[in-house]
């Protein structure tokens, strides 16, 4: 056990000394490289003064015309679609590219009969439904 002991002890030491010595030939090694470099020789100055000319400077107003080409379109586009399928029968007399309708102006009339006749064949679906619950719950 004292034997066992001494060894690790020893291995110890000896790990503590190979460190030690990496460390300070590691320093010894940077101080010499240190020792090699040579600080940079001072640049010239080559600047020289230039000779300028100074102007007073007064406002004055310009009128400038400028002539461009390109194209127009609207800040706001509304999309207007409507809820159900169908022909159109009225139309609102100033809808037109750019005319302003106030909010809650009727813009189309859609012809009602084929919503009319899909709503009633889906009133009597219901119906036909609830009988049959009707004759089931029976």
């Amino acid at each position: 056990m004292l034997r066992e002991h001494i060894l690790k002890n020893k291995a110890l030491l000896l790990s503590l000394v190979l460190g030690a010595l990496v460390l300070l030939s590691s320093m010894a090694g940077m101080k010499a490289l240190a020792s090699l470099k040579k600080t940079p020789e001072e640049a010239a100055n080559g600047e020289s003064a230039l000779q300028v000319r100074t102007v007073v400077v007064t406002p004055e107003t310009a009128s400038i015309t400028l002539t461009g080409y390109g194209d127009v379109s609207a800040l706001t586009a509304v999309p207007i679609a409507s809820e159900v399928p169908g022909r159109i029968e009225k139309i609102h007399p100033r809808l037109e590219a750019g005319e302003i309708i106030p909010a809650g102006e009727l813009l189309f009339e859609i012809d009602s009969s084929d919503y009319a006749a899909a709503l009633r064949e889906a009133e009597a679906a219901v119906e036909q439904w609830e009988h049959t619950i009707r004759k089931l719950e029976k």
